[in-house]
């Protein structure tokens, strides 16, 4: 679930323009709520903290909780993915292939969309447009020890 989760929460803070902080305040939270959902630190957030994120986004808790935005159908359709800055773009794949490669690990398309997009939007948020080496050795080694 939280994969998604935090897929989705990236999403519909890009879509609507929010930072993270925005997004916590506007949802009422306390700092570093949503962003600890974001990097893999609260796994089971309270049906409440959801509740109050899907009430800013003017959603359900369902339509946070949905599997994926894209859906294979004869190819990968894909809903509002965009990214802007193409030298981040290009660093975060650089980095997500050699990550796989050293390990010798397929990374199938649905993965690899996940990966680039999370590692993005974090790098893009907090890192002045730079690609945060650190959050993806992180998410890359998560990804991993998950497709082990």
């Amino acid at each position: 679930m939280h994969q998604n989760l935090a897929v989705k929460i990236r999403e519909l803070i890009e879509k609507n323009n929010l930072s993270v902080q925005g997004l916590e305040k506007r949802a009422g939270l306390k700092l570093n709520v949503v962003r600890n959902i974001l990097v893999g630190k609260s796994k089971k957030p309270s049906a409440e903290l959801l509740l109050s994120i899907a009430r800013v986004f003017k959603c359900s808790i369902s339509e946070l909780l949905e599997e994926e935005s894209y859906q294979p159908s004869g190819g990968l359709v894909l809903k509002d993915l965009s990214f802007p800055n193409h030298a981040l773009l290009s660093d975060t794949l650089t980095h997500i292939i050699k990550a796989y490669g050293a390990l010798q690990k397929k990374v199938d398309v649905a993965h690899l969309l996940s990966l680039t997009q999370e590692i993005y939007a974090y790098s893009a948020e907090n890192n002045k447009g730079q690609l945060d080496k650190t959050f993806a050795r992180w998410l890359c080694a998560q990804k991993l020890q998950k497709a082990a």
